[in-house]
């Protein structure tokens, strides 16, 4: 996944993603989720200002944040179990409504710095002290 250059201003952020769809995790939907994408696809779901600034993969799942401190998730971290997958971008929930700068991902877990770097959000499959 890639992120277009969001320093051009509101509603130029734009996710792009590409690669092995399994479960959902690139945001393009049901059908596009059983097969592979081979060229980058504009992932669609954000309000039309929305303004991607940044992205992280993991096996199973792709976050991004917007420049409203939102953050947002494709495929199956961020999501409590026992729901599905999310097939398209579906906004996740921070504790406290404090919204997120920056995101990164594991293979089955996922971390996100709150606004104002004064906390660090973990959840996924926290083996071995990933969270």
């Amino acid at each position: 996944a890639v992120a277009k250059d969001a320093a051009m201003g509101p509603g130029t952020g734009e996710l792009w993603t590409w690669g092995d769809a399994d479960g959902g995790k690139l945001g393009h939907g049901l059908d596009a989720g059983k097969h592979p994408v081979h060229s980058p696809q504009r992932v669609h779901g954000f309000s039309e200002d929305a303004d991607v600034t940044s992205v992280s993969c993991g096996q199973w799942h792709t976050l991004c944040t917007l420049a409203d401190y939102s953050l947002w998730v494709c495929g199956s971290v961020g999501r409590v179990a026992p729901t599905d997958p999310a097939l398209v971008p579906t906004r996740v929930d921070i504790p406290g409504g404090g919204g997120v700068e920056a995101v990164a991902s594991g293979e089955w877990h996922a971390a996100a710095i709150g606004r104002g770097r004064a906390v660090i959000y973990t959840w996924g499959r926290g083996r071995r002290g990933a969270l």
